[in-house]
């Protein structure tokens, strides 16, 4: 029963999604004014972000919520698995703390921008999120790597 509604979930999830980008990409525009200057605005922007937003925090609070029942699950189950688990899940936290400590809190100059994003925090956030995700993927090159010269001996 569980893996039919997790299908149902992903295909209603998948179809909204599609009409909900086919409302961005087909419901015209509007002209917008910004720095006294017209640009063309798509209608349906707004919604296409909530969706994305609303998929984030599903994803995030799914993910979270499965950790924590695979961790309770194997702590029962097998000590061993579970606490190696919740060591690559500090070294996650770890990796972004990190991450976070070293990116750059300048402001960018970007022309004909006047928001409140270009500041300290939100600028660290990003550059943790592509600190992380390079070393995430040199890390997943450098196992690679080792696991095929490893096959071979």
């Amino acid at each position: 029963m569980n893996n039919k509604l997790s299908s149902y979930v992903f295909y209603a999830l998948a179809a909204l999604s599609v009409v909900v980008f086919g409302l961005y990409v087909l419901g015209g525009e509007t002209e917008v004014t910004y720095n006294g200057e017209n640009y063309d605005a798509p209608n349906n922007t707004d919604l296409l972000l909530y969706w994305l937003y609303a998929l984030l925090g599903i994803v995030v609070v799914v993910t979270l919520v499965s950790a924590v029942t695979s961790f309770i699950t194997k702590l029962t189950t097998d000590k061993r698995s579970a606490y190696t688990s919740l060591v690559m899940t500090a070294a996650l936290l770890i990796l972004c703390g990190i991450t976070y400590a070293i990116g750059s809190d300048e402001p960018l100059t970007l022309i004909g921008y006047d928001g409140h994003e270009n500041e300290g925090g939100y600028l660290k956030m990003a550059d943790m999120c592509l600190y992380s995700i390079y070393t995430l993927i040199f890390g997943a090159c450098i196992a690679t790597l080792l696991n095929s010269f490893a096959k071979k001996f």
